[in-house]
């Protein structure tokens, strides 16, 4: 139960994370890439996301892979934002 809610829960705040960025993408146009290497970071980290939380339940190997690649990559995303 309790690892369901966890699921559900990282999953919306996932597609929040999403909209979010794509409304950037929208608004900065073609620059968004281009301009800023952050920008890549987080875009790789929500690829990353959404295959750890698709190949959670199914493989587990690329579950545990793609999640550990996710969580060094938010960790390097927050210590480059703190860096600021």
């Amino acid at each position: 139960m309790a690892f369901r809610v966890l699921y559900n829960a990282t999953s919306v705040l996932l597609l929040v994370f999403l909209c979010r960025e794509l409304l950037q993408w929208f608004f900065s146009g073609s620059a968004y890439l281009r301009k800023e290497k952050d920008n890549w970071l987080e875009a790789t980290l929500i690829v990353l996301s959404f295959v750890y939380l698709a190949s959670v339940m199914a493989v587990p190997a690329l579950s545990a892979h793609s999640g550990a690649a996710a969580v060094f990559l938010a960790w390097l995303n927050t210590t480059l934002l703190m860096g600021r």
